[in-house]
This record gives C-alpha cells, sequence and structure tokens, in this order.
C-alpha cells in the first residue's frame, strides 16, 4: 500500500480510470456495473460505443463510419430534436450515464470492503481523503455541451438517492477548458502575458493568459490542433516529444503581438503525472514514455522549443488533472473529475501563491 495521498504530488496510483465498482451494498447495481472499471463506464469510448449501440433510437444514419467527435456532436444535437422519441432516448443515455458517474463517486466516498480489495495500491490515506470530499467539480469533453448538465444531475441524484448528502456534484464553469485556465493561474501574479498549452490524447488547446494588477482576466485561445498518433516505440515517441517542441514554440510565435513581449516560460499541461519536470512511469502511456527522451522533459523541451523560436523559453509541466484543479484553487474538500479519451483528477490547493481570476475575466 501506498499510504497517504499527497494531493499536490499526484502519482499514477491516483488515477480513476482502473477504480473498479464490485459493490456498494445498499444500492441496485445494474448487471453491467457490477465489477466494472470507472474508464470502462465513463471514458469517451465508452459512451461513443453506447450511442452507436443505440443508433436507430437516436435517429443516427451511417453511425458505424463516423468519427467519434462527430457522433458526439450529433448526440448533443439529439437533445433538441424535433422528434419526442429521439430526445427522450437521449435523456435515458444521459441518465443512464450520470448514473454511472453517481456509482463511481459512491464508491470513492464510500470506500466499501469490497472495493477497497480490488484497489491494493490505495493506502487508507486514499480512501480518507475521498471521504473527506465535500464537492465535485466535472469537466472534460464528455460534459462540454447539452449532456453536461444532465450527467450531473443524475450523478447527483444518485448519491442523494444513497444518503450521501455531504457531496455536492456540478458541471465545472469551464468544462473543456480548465488546465488552461489552472495554467494561467499557476504563472506568477505579476508579468507579461504568457503562453499555456494543455495537451491530450486527441487535441491540443492553446491560449494566451492575461492579466492585470496581478489579477488573471483573460484567455485569448488560439486554434486547437491534433495530436499525431503516436507508436510507442523509441521512434514514435521521439517524433511526438519533437512535436510538443514545434507546438510550444509555433504557439509562442503565433500568440505575440507587435510591441508586446510574452512571458518565457510556458506551462504545459500534460496528459500524465509530472515529477520534477518529468514524466512518470505508466505503461501504455506515450506521455510518460517521453520520458526516456532526456533525463529532464522540462529541460529538453525547453532547448528544443527556444531553438525553434528563436528566443528563451523555459517549459514549466503539469499534470493536466492538478492543472484542472488549479483553476479552482482556494476551494477547501474539492476534487475535480475530467471525463474524455480517460477519466483525469485532481485536487483544489489554497489559493496561496496562484493568481486570482479577476471579476471581468473572459475566454474568446
Amino acid at each position: 500500500m501506498t499510504g497517504d495521498l499527497d494531493p499536490c504530488r499526484l502519482t499514477p496510483d491516483a488515477s480513476l480510470n482502473r477504480v473498479r465498482v464490485v459493490d456498494l451494498p445498499g444500492v441496485a447495481l445494474p448487471p453491467e456495473v457490477r465489477g466494472a472499471l470507472a474508464y470502462d463506464l465513463l471514458a469517451a469510448t465508452a459512451l461513443v460505443t453506447h450511442l452507436r449501440s443505440r443508433a436507430g433510437q437516436l435517429g443516427f444514419g451511417a453511425v458505424n463510419v463516423a468519427e467519434p467527435d462527430v457522433l458526439l456532436r450529433r448526440f448533443d444535437e439529439c437533445f433538441e430534436h424535433p422528434d419526442a422519441a429521439i430526445r427522450a432516448a437521449a435523456e435515458e443515455v444521459a441518465e443512464q450515464f450520470g448514473a454511472y458517474l453517481g456509482y463511481a463517486l459512491l464508491t470513492l466516498k464510500r470506500g466499501d470492503r469490497a472495493n477497497r480489495a480490488v484497489r491494493p495500491e490505495w493506502g487508507d490515506g486514499y480512501w480518507r481523503h475521498w471521504a473527506g470530499v465535500t464537492r465535485v467539480h466535472i469537466g472534460g469533453g464528455v460534459v462540454a455541451g447539452r449532456l453536461g448538465p444532465r450527467l450531473v444531475a443524475h450523478a447527483a441524484q444518485t448519491l442523494r438517492d444513497a444518503g450521501i448528502n455531504d457531496c455536492s456534484v456540478q458541471l465545472a464553469r469551464w468544462p473543456m477548458l480548465l488546465p488552461l485556465v489552472g495554467a494561467a493561474r499557476a504563472m506568477p501574479p505579476a508579468g507579461p502575458p504568457a503562453v499555456v498549452l494543455d495537451i491530450g490524447h486527441s487535441f491540443i488547446k492553446r491560449a494566451r493568459a492575461e492579466s492585470h494588477h496581478g489579477a488573471l482576466t483573460a484567455l485569448r485561445l488560439l486554434p486547437a490542433v491534433s495530436t499525431p498518433p503516436t507508436e510507442l516505440t523509441a521512434e514514435g515517441v521521439s517524433r511526438l516529444a519533437a512535436y510538443v517542441a514545434s507546438v510550444v514554440a509555433d504557439t509562442t510565435r503565433e500568440a505575440a503581438d507587435p510591441g508586446v513581449a510574452l512571458a518565457p516560460t510556458v506551462v504545459v499541461c500534460l496528459a500524465a503525472y509530472i515529477r520534477d519536470g518529468q514524466p512518470l512511469p505508466r505503461i501504455g502511456d506515450p506521455f510518460a514514455a517521453m520520458a526516456a527522451i532526456a533525463g529532464n522533459l522540462e529541460i529538453w523541451l525547453s532547448q528544443r522549443a527556444s531553438e525553434q523560436a528563436g528566443q528563451p523559453l523555459e517549459v514549466t509541466l503539469l499534470h493536466d488533472g492538478t492543472a484542472a484543479a488549479y483553476a479552482l484553487a482556494g476551494e477547501e474538500r474539492a476534487a475535480v473529475i475530467t471525463l474524455g479519451t480517460a477519466l483525469g483528477v485532481g485536487f483544489s490547493p489554497p489559493a496561496d501563491g496562484f493568481r486570482p481570476i479577476g471579476p471581468g475575466f473572459s475566454i474568446t
């Protein structure tokens, strides 16, 4: 067992993807939930697979050839479809997946013996920490559209039905952009505009963060770029790392305004757990595999990006779930769960040292 959870320095052990819902005594679990991993219930692939199985009820056509992001957009439109039967089918999906989220949260909050037994890498400290969480913010691409409020409402109802009344579940204010907001808040309180990036398995979100009198005032979004598919070979991982460096350099050039210097620090949120500038090992994860590129990936990326940008740059790496929680810095006993390609997690830190969000904060 690993003992206590350090919410400020998460490791791969903190992942929610391997949380298994074995049993929730007193709760009538659907057969497909009993024994399932949270990843298999809640990741985007699980939702897409379910939508394909209900294609006829949802009014989809050539669903088997549709890309997952296209399918999710079409599903979002079902909630306002003129056909009442299609709207009803969409609401059923929202209720089902909201309940799935609720069951996962009950597993975390209650820490029943059966569920602890299948997560031996979590010591009592992990379960105590989750038992003490009183607010859960849900973000990520899965909940970015009309599904989000519905899924969260059903999850919250599932907790209440099971007698859990000390934990609220709510849709995050910026569900798809939490890591970017958190990265911007992690910059020094005073300074010029800065570049922040959120590098996921599918897309790289990019923005220029602006502040005034020490408060974060705006995120100016730049067009997202695709994350290339990566083979888990030395050559494939090297190409991925080189691509990340090039995106950092390109984004710095694109974000610059004539006569206005940007901060030399670029905060890069990565779908990997980070320790001292280096991704921590994780089987099957191309971002974690980038640790093999150099003794310190932060320094390596800084050097390569600086060369390509023609100016000194200093890359700071953040675990994307931790960065998402930075967006909520100052909230006590709060957690963030993001639903996307995989499940992400982070815990809100104290506000000290983070840029406050200004009253007129905007994202454009």
